[in-house]
């Protein structure tokens, strides 16, 4: 415990030691059969999660993954795969955490794995029983002010493009992402986007998000 001393020679204050770093988890990636939802959390294992919720998962990458001594290190380092995804209304499994109820309540999770859909994992690098990082981040830092969707060989009125519009404002969005509408018989994908953001590739459109058709 460290000690600084006060201008004047007052009393020493007492300065906390830092926080030992989290844990990592295990990630464990599952197909659209298993559930319908982008990511999956035992609900006890993060009780300060709630749906809408934004966060970063970094995985640990090959690099950073033992010392010298061949022991593992659970830090990630800047190379690694990083991936932002929202808390669904099923993502919370257990504790009476969410589930959804019906079929998406039955799901067995287990305690320190962090669930992932393949398509997403498979888009962003990130391996089936790696290690991974998980924190909450605020939305804000990862807002969207436009967005540029294409579809082709399809037509999309306005209560279509209303639709999509209100699929994808409350969630992740990436480049290529593909958007099913009334179970796939309208179909697009996410080709451009814009905010006052950086650092990523996937962000979050706010409310007020400019969504383009082409």
């Amino acid at each position: 415990m460290a000690l600084n001393a006060e201008e004047g020679g007052g009393a020493a204050a007492v300065v906390p030691p830092a926080p030992p770093p989290a844990p990592a988890l295990k990630l464990t990636v599952f197909p659209v059969t298993f559930s319908p939802a982008e990511i999956l959390l035992p609900a006890e294992d993060h009780p300060h999660l709630k749906p809408g919720d934004v966060v970063q998962l970094r995985q640990v990458s090959a690099a950073s993954s033992s010392d010298k001594d061949g022991k593992e290190d659970p830090s990630p380092s800047s190379s690694s795969p990083k991936l932002l995804l929202q808390v669904g209304p099923d993502s919370l499994v257990g504790g009476g955490g969410g589930g959804g109820g019906g079929e998406q309540s039955k799901l067995k999770v287990h305690k320190h794995n962090v669930y992932v859909a393949k398509s997403i994992a498979d888009t962003f690098g990130f391996k089936n029983f790696k290690n991974i990082h998980i924190k909450q981040v605020p939305r804000e830092s990862v807002s969207l002010d436009s967005v540029e969707l294409t579809f082709r060989e399809q037509y999309l009125g306005r209560s279509e493009m209303w639709r999509i519009k209100a699929q994808l404002v409350g969630s992740i969005v990436y480049i290529n992402k593909k958007v099913d509408l009334c179970a796939g018989v309208v179909r697009c994908q996410v080709q451009e986007m814009w905010g006052n953001v950086s650092g990523g590739k996937h962000f979050f459109p706010n409310s007020n998000a400019t969504f383009c058709f082409n």
